[in-house]
């Protein structure tokens, strides 16, 4: 049963002793107070804790960690990130056998570049609470590591959010320090989005899913190969609730080594439906900056916009430039500042780049 929270009363001895028993505590003189539990004739307790420290931090981004598994993680070709992409091949056209007239042409190439963003973070160590918690010995003794190697955590988690939602306006933009997301770059450039009303017209799901699927596919100047689909876990959710009300069959499809996910039969096969937290649900305001969606096209009583992501993960690129030749954040040990606290600084050059972003990708905006 929950509890409602209640201020502390300072003046009350009962809560007093109930706070601060097994604490050091410093009394009214400036001097610590005395920390055991127990201090009576024949028994002194001391505090003592567990040996393992409960974790459950998110450590992982299952997008970033599937990009990896498929080799999309690749050093960058300078400052900026460049590549190109063909858009066209020499045309053809029809002749008389007899007066052959060829046109002369050649194939169109369009350079792309991404701006090289950089995530950093940074950890500060007292000596001396670094040295008095090795010299008590035990599994704590070791927190000193495992607090370094989360400075590189903490900015994989930064990458896996800007991974969908990025700030930057557009990829090759210098200004603003954070990624472009992938959200921003198919919104700016894809000619298959699609805006779904689960609010007023009840619009399906899947129906969503798979004519946008097929929307991609039919095209008859590129060959589009989608191989995911990706949403935010609320949202597979309603999905899902959609099949088993409509009686539409979901087929599970193996999504990484020993993971099945549920997948939607499309046009382009069964795809994966792949959840990630991080491509979380838009206020009003954001889907409409995004999208550029005017008030009066928001659906009466709509609170937010899941998104869906129709994917080629094949053509999605993580540039990197790093000193030890892989995507791993790098951590610098600096030298003792004048307090003699350690300093270990965190830093990754990186960013996202979603290739062939007008006609390899859909993207579906579901007010909710």
């Amino acid at each position: 049963m929950a509890t409602q929270a209640r201020m502390y009363d300072r003046n009350d001895p009962d809560e007093s002793a109930k706070l601060f028993a097994g604490r050091a505590v410093v009394g009214s003189d400036g001097k610590l107070a005395a920390a055991a539990d127990v201090n009576t004739t024949g028994a002194i307790v001391v505090p003592k804790y567990e040996p393992e420290i409960i974790d459950l931090i998110k450590r992982k981004s299952a997008v970033l960690q599937r990009l990896k598994d498929k080799n999309r993680w690749v050093p960058t070709t300078g400052l900026p990130h460049r590549f190109f992409e063909q858009t066209a091949v020499v045309a053809a056209t029809a002749t008389d056998i007899r007066n052959i007239v060829p046109t002369p042409g050649g194939p169109t190439r369009v350079e792309r570049n991404a701006s090289i963003k950089g995530a950093t973070s940074q950890s500060n160590f007292g000596l001396a609470d670094v040295m008095a918690t090795k010299a008590q010995g035990g599994s704590f003794a070791a927190l000193e590591a495992k607090d370094i190697a989360d400075i590189a955590t903490g900015i994989r988690r930064l990458q896996a959010k800007m991974f969908w939602l990025g700030a930057a306006p557009t990829i090759d933009d210098t200004g603003n320090v954070e990624w472009c997301g992938v959200i921003r770059q198919l919104a700016a450039s894809a000619s298959h989005i699609v805006i779904l009303d689960t609010v007023v017209a009840h619009d399906s799901l899947i129906d969503g899913i798979q004519n946008t699927t097929a929307a991609v596919l039919n095209n008859i100047d590129f060959d589009p190969s989608p191989s995911a689909v990706w949403s935010n876990g609320e949202l597979i959710s309603k999905i899902e609730k959609e099949a088993r009300t409509s009686a539409y069959h979901m087929n599970e499809e193996e999504f990484t080594y020993g993971v099945r996910v549920t997948s939607v039969q499309t046009q382009a096969g069964k795809l994966p439906l792949a959840q990630d937290p991080n491509l979380r649900k838009l206020t009003v305001a954001e889907a409409k900056s995004i999208f550029g969606i005017l008030d009066a096209n928001v659906p009466v009583g709509a609170t937010g916009m899941f998104l869906v992501v129709i994917m080629d993960e094949s053509k999605i690129e993580l540039p990197y430039l790093n000193l030890d030749g892989d995507d791993t954040p790098m951590i610098f040990q600096l030298g003792l500042l004048a307090g003699l606290q350690g300093q270990f600084v965190g830093i990754a050059f990186s960013s996202v780049a979603v290739q062939c972003a007008a006609y390899d990708h859909g993207l579906i905006g579901v007010w909710v």
